[in-house]
């Protein structure tokens, strides 16, 4: 709610944390009942394990198993510059099904999750992969500069350096520069949602002026979609 006193505030959080975990489950058994081990064919499967892992989901074995497929499929690409897949050899865009903008910061994330270093899997560097411009030559995709910056940070890992790559001055700014974008965008799409996980990563860049304001604009038009429990 806008202004709930303690024991209200303590009554939600621990509400909503019982959905979560309630909320988790059914997303694993969605995504994973079946028993599938997915790699790096299926980034938004890596995406969703790492949302689970991070919410302290114990599936311990299973997670294990899609990272070894995943690190595999790396070593592979690393090694020959494509993957065998159903009998295929597919290359990283055609692998990933034409999104290779979000297929990195997604694997990114998932590997950072389970406590490995995304700068060497077997041997592949997946942030040198993510930071390098041309990978991005064609991409318009909305949430991918947010959704980068946050896999940049998942591990405050170094980035390479050069005209070529991307900086994380780079995406902060374009993050913050397109918050009135997203807000209308938020709007037409009915997804209130859209405009706050936009700004998500810039949580620690705030004592930049402009990425504060970008932010509080963002918070005051949340604040404004509100219900009087708080709901959007």
């Amino acid at each position: 709610a806008k202004n709930p006193d303690s024991a209200a505030a303590t009554k939600l959080l621990t509400n909503a944390k019982a959905q979560q975990d309630v909320l988790a489950d059914a997303i694993y058994q969605q995504m994973f009942g079946d028993g599938t081990v997915y790699g790096i064919e299926q980034p938004n499967a890596l995406y969703a394990a790492f949302s689970l892992i991070r919410a302290g989901y114990k599936a311990d074995d299973y997670f294990n198993k899609m990272y070894k497929k995943a690190a595999s499929q790396l070593q592979e690409l690393k090694d020959k510059g494509t993957v065998t897949d159903n009998g295929e050899e597919k290359d990283f865009d055609t692998l990933v099904g034409g999104y290779s903008e979000f297929a990195y910061a997604k694997i990114v994330l998932f590997v950072t999750a389970m406590g490995k270093d995304a700068t060497d899997i077997r041997g592949f560097n997946l942030i040198e992969a993510m930071a390098k411009k041309s990978n991005y030559a064609n991409t318009v995709a909305d949430m991918l500069d947010a959704t980068m910056l946050l896999a940049f940070d998942s591990g405050n890992y170094t980035l390479p350096e050069g005209e070529n790559y991307y900086t994380r001055e780079e995406l902060v700014a374009k993050i913050a520069g397109n918050v009135d974008e997203t807000i209308a965008g938020s709007i037409e799409w009915d997804s209130i949602d859209d405009a706050v996980m936009a700004v998500q990563p810039l949580a620690p860049y705030t004592e930049s002026a402009s990425v504060e304001k970008a932010c509080q604009k963002v918070i005051r038009f949340a604040g404004k979609m509100q219900d009087t429990q708080g709901y959007l």
